[in-house]
C-alpha cells in the first residue's frame, strides 16, 4: 500500500470531484466553468450536499445548491456574504497600537495573533471562492512555508492540486536523534555499557548508576514523550519549510517581519535582516483563529519541554505560535484574517526590535548552535539552516 503522500490531492479527491463535476452536468453549468471549479479544488463529499474547498476546507464549505445558485449568477447577499477584512495605515508602533485599541480589537485582545510580511501576496484562482475572493476574483494568500513551492505563478499563484495530501519527512526529522542526545557519544556508550552490564535494552539504561547512563536515558524518556507539536515548530523557526505557519503574540515582533528584508550575502553565504528605509509594502495582518481557538494565554510558546540540554532560544524570544494546516486546507488562515495593518511610506521604527532580539546568535542560542555544527556535516541537508551574521 503506498504511503498517503504519495498522493496528490487531485489523486486523493478524485472521486468527490468526479461526483461533483457529474451534480454540475446535471445542472447544465458549462463545461468550462466546471473545468475551471475542479482546477480550483472544489468537490463534492461523499453522502452530503456539501461543498468543499480545497484551500478553506469546512470555514469555506457551503451547501450545493447555494454553490450552484452562485455559479448560475446569483447576486443574492444572503449567499455571497463576502468576507473583506478592514486596512488600517500605520507610520509608528504607536498607530499599530491605536488600531489594537479599537472597540472591535480591544474586547478580543488575547485571542488575537500577528504575522507580519514583507509584502502582501494574493492568487486568482480559476473560480476563486466566493466568499473570500474580492471584486476582481483575487483571494489573500497566507500559506505555510512547505506548500509555497507549489504556487503556479503562470497560473495567477494558484496553488496546484498536483501538492501532495501530505507532508513527507524532512531531513531535521531524520536527524533527531542526533540532537537529542548532542554531546553524549551513543555509540561509544554502548560499547561500555555492553563491555559494563552485557546484554540489555535501551528502556533498561536507566538502570544503570553511571551519570552518562542516566543522562542517555532521560533524553531517550524527553525524545518518547516529547510533545509531537515541538518539532515542527523548531523546525518552522530555525529554517526548514513546514505546515506550520509562524505567526506571533507579540505586535513588535509581528512589524519586524514587515519592515525588515531577509539577506543573504554572495560573498560569504552569511544571512541577515536588514531594516527598508523606503518603498514599504509591508502589511501585519490580525488574525483570529476559532476553530480550533488559538489563544495567548494558552498557546504562546513560553517553554519548550524538549532538548533542555541544548535549549531553543528564538521561538521562545519571538512570542510565537504555530497553527497547522494540511493539504485540504492550505490557505485557510487568510479566512481568519480579521484587519490589515498597512505599513505607511513615512514609517517611523523607533521603539522596534532590532535583529538579534530575536535572533540569539549561536553563542546564546545552543540549539541553533547544534543545528550549525550539524551543517557543516551536512551542507546540502541543511542549507535552508540560515547562518546569521548582524554585525554590518
Amino acid at each position: 500500500m503506498s504511503k498517503l503522500f504519495d498522493k496528490s490531492f487531485a489523486d486523493y479527491f478524485s472521486e468527490m470531484q468526479r461526483r461533483l463535476s457529474s451534480r454540475l452536468e446535471e445542472e447544465k453549468i458549462e463545461e468550462t466553468t466546471i473545468h475551471q471549479v475542479l482546477k480550483s479544488g472544489f468537490l463534492l463529499w461523499e453522502n452530503t450536499d456539501t461543498v468543499y474547498d480545497g484551500y478553506y476546507w469546512t470555514t469555506g464549505a457551503m451547501p450545493y445548491k447555494h454553490f450552484v445558485s452562485i455559479l448560475k449568477g446569483s447576486t443574492d447577499k444572503a449567499l455571497i456574504r463576502r468576507r473583506t477584512p478592514p486596512v488600517y495605515s500605520i507610520n509608528s508602533l504607536e498607530d499599530a497600537e491605536k488600531v489594537l485599541a479599537l472597540p472591535q480589537y480591544k474586547k478580543i485582545k488575547d485571542d488575537i495573533c500577528f504575522r507580519g510580511q514583507v509584502r502582501h501576496f494574493s492568487a486568482q484562482r480559476p473560480y476563486p471562492h466566493p466568499f473570500f475572493s474580492d471584486s476582481n476574483g483575487y483571494e489573500t494568500l497566507l500559506l505555510p512555508g512547505y506548500w509555497r513551492q507549489f504556487v503556479e505563478e503562470k497560473e495567477g499563484n494558484h496553488v496546484s492540486n498536483s501538492r501532495p495530501i501530505e507532508m513527507p519527512e524532512n531531513f531535521l526529522s531524520i536527524l533527531r536523534d542526533r540532537l537529542h542526545y548532542y554531546g553524549i557519544d551513543v555509540s561509544g556508550l554502548r560499547q561500555r555499557n555492553l563491555e559494563r552490564y552485557g546484554f540489555h535494552s535501551t528502556s533498561e539504561v536507566e538502570d544503570f548508576p553511571d551519570a552518562e547512563s542516566q543522562e542517555f536515558a532521560r533524553r531517550y524518556k524527553e525524545k518518547v514523550n516529547m510533545n509531537p507539536t515541538e518539532q515542527p515548530l523548531l523546525e518552522q523557526h530555525y529554517g526548514f519549510p513546514t505546515v506550520g505557519l509562524d505567526v506571533t503574540f507579540d505586535l513588535k515582533t509581528a512589524l519586524f517581519f514587515a519592515t525588515n528584508r531577509f539577506q543573504i550575502r554572495k560573498e560569504d553565504g552569511k544571512a541577515n535582516y536588514k531594516q527598508i528605509k523606503n518603498g514599504h509594502e509591508g502589511v501585519i495582518y490580525l488574525l483570529r483563529f476559532t476553530a480550533p481557538k488559538l489563544m495567548k494565554t494558552r498557546d504562546m510558546i513560553s517553554s519548550i519541554g524538549a532538548f533542555d540540554h541544548i535549549p531553543p532560544i528564538r521561538p521562545i524570544k519571538q512570542t510565537c505560535a504555530i497553527p497547522f494546516f494540511l493539504s485540504y486546507f492550505v490557505n485557510e488562515a487568510a479566512a481568519n484574517i480579521i484587519g490589515i495593518l498597512k505599513i505607511g511610506d513615512n514609517f517611523n521604527n523607533s521603539g522596534l526590535y532590532n535583529s538579534i532580539d530575536l535572533f540569539p546568535p549561536k553563542e546564546t542560542d545552543p540549539f541553533y548552535r547544534a543545528l550549525l555544527e550539524l551543517k557543516k556535516e551536512f551542507p546540502e541537508e541543511l542549507e535552508s539552516i540560515a547562518d546569521y551574521d548582524f554585525t554590518l
